[in-house]
């Protein structure tokens, strides 16, 4: 439905609020990956959903903490999944303007988190409040579970979920965030990819060497490139035995719901700087191959010498990172134990996987009924129906709340807010729309 005119004018007058509460979180550096910022950024969570007239509790965990709020009628519930922390800021040289200093331009507020995740968060919030300032009562039950730890794999969550199980029942949720694509479409997301991060190392000599003496010691870095390359075939096929076993492939309304996704080839390779795609794939084949293949990437190697001019040496250790995206009933577990013994098989025992960490894929039905709620909801508020698309590419914990409730993506960021990059950004306006559309969605779980 609509919205009406009272709650209408309340989220217009909350956007200025929200962009300073935007502001704040943006200046607490809450990088988890370095474990700094996240207790003042989970307390300033904590503060603005009391604020929006939330009862909140911060529930202990091995990490930060997450921060829960309920609040609101006894009818249907809608829960958030949010996370206050965010990604390093490096490399800080790239950036136009200091990521934990908020800077509007363009129409644009620049800092890292305004996309991912603090700006979502912020709209959220900001919707509530707009209830209250229209003097209309909040028309359904809502939940927020606010974690800390999102961007290192939410390593405290598993836990707090088991625990809390009854205290989290919804009848959907709503995750973090979703992105407008390249053609600026509204996008529903109804699933993540599975995640498995490798870090691997090779070792040398007890100490690096001089490089003249390569003829008498092996170099680690040449060990643990030729162990890489062996993982795929030079037309990028996975060698690993058993890699795909027990995949799920994708059902004919999976299928459906990708062939009917616009077509904005040409805008992602320019949006890329590239040429073309990997191996020619276009349109609607690779496009599948996105939503439902895996991937291998090398995202990080680092071995030797690497400043400026040259050092002629022979390095003791190489060390390589991998991530390794997961699709529907991949196990990360079983895919370590996959890899090391192919290793072993092919002759590189020496190179050891030094520590893993992951979670599987999970996903929501695209014919499921809170998905038509939400894309009604998004059409009367917004005035854009949403494509539906079924899952991210990248991953998330969704896999925690399977067989909870449905779990559906919308977000205000657009698919070049240069998330976990420099300049990280998101729209004034795409924040004004992120309130509106929240309080639509609200509406409408607060319906028949």
């Amino acid at each position: 439905m609509p919205l009406p005119r009272a709650l209408s004018e309340a989220v217009e007058a909350e956007f200025p609020r929200a962009l300073e509460d935007l502001k704040a979180l943006v200046r607490i550096p809450s990088v988890s990956a370095r474990g700094e910022g996240q207790d003042a950024a989970r307390d300033a969570v904590a503060r603005l959903l009391e604020c929006a007239g939330l009862a909140v509790e911060i529930w202990p965990t091995k990490g930060p903490g997450v921060v829960f709020a309920e609040g609101g009628s006894d009818s249907r519930t809608l829960l958030f999944y949010n996370h206050y922390d965010v990604q390093p800021e490096d490399p800080v040289s790239a950036w136009h303007s200091p990521p934990f200093t908020p800077e509007i331009r363009d129409g644009r507020i620049y800092g890292r988190g305004t996309a991912d995740n603090k700006g979502d968060l912020v709209s959220r919030i900001a919707a509530i409040r707009a209830f209250e300032r229209a003097k209309i009562p909040l028309p359904c039950r809502v939940k927020f579970l606010v974690e800390g730890d999102e961007e290192i794999g939410s390593p405290s969550l598993p836990g707090c979920v088991r625990d809390k199980r009854e205290r989290l029942a919804a009848d959907a949720c709503l995750w973090e965030s979703s992105a407008r694509d390249q053609l600026g479409h509204e996008m529903l997301m109804l699933g993540v990819k599975g995640i498995l991060c490798l870090r691997v190392e090779c070792r040398g000599p007890g100490r690096d060497l001089h490089s003249s003496l390569a003829t008498s010691f092996e170099n680690p870095a040449w060990r643990l490139l030729w162990a890489l390359a062996a993982l795929k075939d030079a037309s990028g096929r996975i060698r690993i035995p058993g890699f795909h076993d027990g995949v799920e492939p994708p059902c004919e309304s999976d299928l459906a719901a990708v062939q009917a996704l616009p077509d904005f080839d040409e805008k992602a390779l320019a949006g890329a700087g590239a040429r073309d795609f990997l191996d020619g794939l276009r349109g609607v084949e690779r496009r599948r191959l996105d939503y439902f293949g895996t991937t291998l990437n090398i995202s990080g190697l680092t071995a030797g010498y690497q400043g400026p001019g040259s050092k002629t040496v022979l390095p003791s250790k190489a060390e390589a990172k991998v991530d390794i995206r997961l699709v529907l009933r991949q196990d990360p577990a079983r895919i370590v134990s996959a890899i090391r013994a192919f290793w072993d098989e092919e002759g590189f025992r020496d190179v050891e996987i030094a520590s893993w960490d992951g979670y599987p894929a999970a996903r929501t039905p695209v014919n499921h009924p809170a998905v038509k709620t939400i894309s009604d909801a998004l059409e009367d508020s917004i005035g854009r129906r949403p494509l539906v698309a079924p899952n991210f590419l990248g991953s998330g914990p969704l896999y925690l709340f399977e067989g909870m409730f449905p779990t559906i993506a919308w977000g205000i960021a657009s698919h070049d807010a240069h998330e976990h990059s420099p300049n990280e950004w998101v729209g004034l306006d795409d924040l004004r729309r992120g309130i509106r559309g929240i309080a639509g969605i609200l509406l409408a779980f607060g319906g028949p």
